[in-house]
């Protein structure tokens, strides 16, 4: 259906995409660890600031499947 060029380039798009959110979920994991070990005296992060952390943590289940999707098709 579609030229080569253009599915690898989707592809690439789409692995560059799974690489930032994956970033950008380890950088969550470190904020929330550093959050919960550190001292009161350092926390900075509300209760409900947690709770979208942890939820969005927990949606790292969709970065799973689409890294499943690439690994498929590259």
């Amino acid at each position: 259906m579609f030229p080569e060029t253009v599915k690898g380039l989707l592809n690439q798009l789409a692995l560059l995409f799974v690489v930032a959110v994956s970033l950008g979920l380890a950088a969550a994991v470190v904020v929330l660890l550093f959050h919960l070990l550190a001292p009161v005296s350092y926390h900075f992060l509300s209760a409900s600031q947690i709770g979208l952390v942890q939820s969005a943590l927990l949606g790292g289940a969709a970065v799973g499947i689409a890294q499943k999707y690439l690994k498929k098709h590259t």
